[in-house]
């Protein structure tokens, strides 16, 4: 396995550049409320949005929950459809 790292000027590798744009990107697009992540196991989200309540089916130390996809634990009527949340 190769691992490539491209270094900018502030010593931030390309990558965390990218994602640091995608998060800032989906926390400007995100309305006031509560904002449910389905799928948070990777965790770099929350460096971004502390705020969102995180869940993941498998357990890891920065989830809120840990829910099914398909049976979350919340009350349905408290969440936005995805095209509602995100404009």
């Amino acid at each position: 396995m190769i691992a490539l790292s491209i270094t900018g000027s502030s010593g931030r590798t390309s990558l965390h550049c990218m994602y640091r744009a995608y998060y800032e990107g989906l926390r400007a697009r995100c309305r006031p409320g509560q904002t449910l992540e389905i799928g948070g196991g990777s965790g770099n989200l929350k460096n971004f949005m502390p705020t969102v309540i995180f869940t993941d089916i498998l357990p890891a130390p920065w989830l809120d929950a840990l829910a099914d996809a398909q049976r979350l634990p919340f009350a349905a009527a408290k969440w936005l459809d995805a095209d509602e949340r995100f404009p």
